[in-house]
């Protein structure tokens, strides 16, 4: 059941006769969830919304237990599977948008109304629930900036790949310099020691040649 209402109400109802709650409703979470989780625990019933957010990875398990006891300081991701193939489509076959959000509905990548998903609200609902069990944060989703990818079009690929063309060029130009700079104090090191082998071996030279003077 997705939606607010009354889907909070079920779950709210349900924890309160000591039922645990299995949930993909990342709207209701989003909204509501750590009101929730503190509900579950006082009440000592479960509270499960792995199909919420990344089933597939998973990651509200690896969150929740695997990463308890570490600091996490970033999430990055891509959260939407409609947005994916639809920016996928558009970059790599030139697609219009209104063309690959046609593609990914027959194909079903994309519900009969794609606005939740490409409008980007999906994608802040499961931020919000990544923040609160990465960072124990409360953020009201109307805070979280929300930007769809409707305006998007096939130029802005391109010239995004031209830009990554031209920035992967001067990484490589500067990663060269980096390298070079690095060699210099070795080298300029290796010249220094043999400058100070030659004088060494000029020094023992001209000793040698003394004492033997001194003998004849």
């Amino acid at each position: 059941m997705g939606g607010l209402d009354p889907a909070r109400e079920y779950v709210e109802r349900a924890i309160e006769r000591k039922r645990g709650v299995v949930t993909a409703n990342k709207a209701l979470l989003a909204a509501c969830g750590g009101d929730l989780v503190e509900r579950a625990t006082a009440a000592g019933v479960d509270l499960a919304f792995e199909a919420s957010v990344g089933g597939g990875i998973p990651i509200i398990r690896t969150l929740r237990e695997a990463l308890a006891s570490d600091w996490v300081t970033s999430l990055a991701g891509i959260v939407n599977g409609t947005c994916n193939f639809v920016l996928t489509r558009m970059r790599d076959h030139g697609d219009s948008f209104d063309a690959a959000v046609k593609t990914a509905q027959e194909l079903g990548f994309a519900e009969a109304d794609p606005e939740l998903d490409v409008g980007g609200h999906d994608a802040a609902h499961k931020l919000v629930v990544l923040a609160m069990l990465a960072f124990g944060a409360r953020v009201d989703v109307k805070d979280v900036p929300t930007e769809g990818i409707r305006a998007l079009e096939p130029i802005d690929h391109a010239s995004r790949s031209a830009s990554a063309t031209s920035s992967s060029t001067r990484d490589r130009a500067r990663s060269r310099r980096l390298r070079r700079a690095a060699r210099a104090p070795r080298a300029r090191a290796r010249r220094l020691a043999a400058r100070e082998r030659v004088g060494r071996a000029q020094r023992e030279s001209r000793s040698k040649a003394a004492r033997s003077g001194r003998r004849s």
